[in-house]
């Protein structure tokens, strides 16, 4: 782990927790899901918690700098920027005939 790389997720997660304790990242809750800012006093960093009800029941995920600085995040990250966005319908189809006995 970089400690250039965790000083700017950690510079990035403090400079979006407000005084109140409010963060940033509410563009990121939805109605199924709730994002949270909490601090880790044990390691005095911040920590993502977020709680996923998408599937009926809560499901806990904490994102923290030790996430976001492994390498298969930044893998993650370097293929996702270099698939262009899609935009409109997307219309998946086939050449092949469906067999006889397929309903």
């Amino acid at each position: 782990m970089s400690t250039t790389n965790s000083s700017m997720v950690v510079s990035f997660l403090t400079r979006t927790v407000g005084e109140s304790g409010s963060s940033g990242f509410t563009a990121l809750t939805t109605p199924t899901r709730t994002v949270t800012v909490q601090r880790d006093e044990e390691h005095n960093r911040y920590l993502l918690h977020v709680e996923d009800r998408s599937s009926g029941y809560p499901r806990q995920h904490t994102i923290g700098v030790d996430f976001v600085t492994a390498g298969e995040y930044r893998t993650l990250l370097a293929n996702h920027r270099d698939i262009p966005p899609l935009a409109g319908d997307i219309i998946v189809s086939t050449t092949a005939e469906m067999p006889a006995d397929a309903s």
